[in-house]
């Protein structure tokens, strides 16, 4: 099945970012990622956004232009494994206080001249995301998106 992940970079006044970890086993289980979520029937992709960054991280934010769409398949010996769609946008908010949902461990705003210094421990796919909105260095071959 493929999946629909829609997230959000949250940016606040003071350019930091909201960084989360999801409490459960996953794909994106111990590193910094985003907030988001799947896809639900029905829901539009802005209002998926919304309420993914609400549940994750107890913030109000704006959702604004499109960022990025890349996708990510994940394969082993059986198949494939994993086969997801981002699609990511911009946010603000004026909110300060981060209340992490049920399945974040960890909530943090991180200014965004730090972002760098968490690279190892930012999931790939959020250093994609992180690279498209220029907050951090590309990395591997110049023009290429990472795999």
């Amino acid at each position: 099945m493929i999946k629909i992940g829609v997230g959000a970079l949250v940016l606040d006044e003071n350019r930091r970012v909201v960084l989360v970890k999801h409490g459960y086993r996953s794909y994106w289980y111990g590193r910094w990622i985003l907030p988001g979520g799947m896809l639900e029937p029905g829901e539009t992709l802005v209002e998926c956004a919304r309420r993914e960054v609400r549940e994750e991280t107890g913030l109000e934010a704006e959702i604004g232009d499109h960022l990025i769409t890349f996708e990510r398949v994940v394969k082993d010996k059986d198949g494939v494994r994993l086969h997801v769609v981002y699609i990511d946008f911009w946010a603000y908010t004026s909110s300060r206080d981060l209340v992490p949902g049920d399945d974040v461990k960890e909530a943090i705003w991180v200014p965004v001249q730090e972002l760098s210094g968490y690279h190892q421990e930012l999931h790939p796919d959020t250093r994609v995301i992180l690279e498209k909105a220029g907050f951090i260095g590309r990395s591997g071959v110049p023009g290429c998106m990472p795999r």
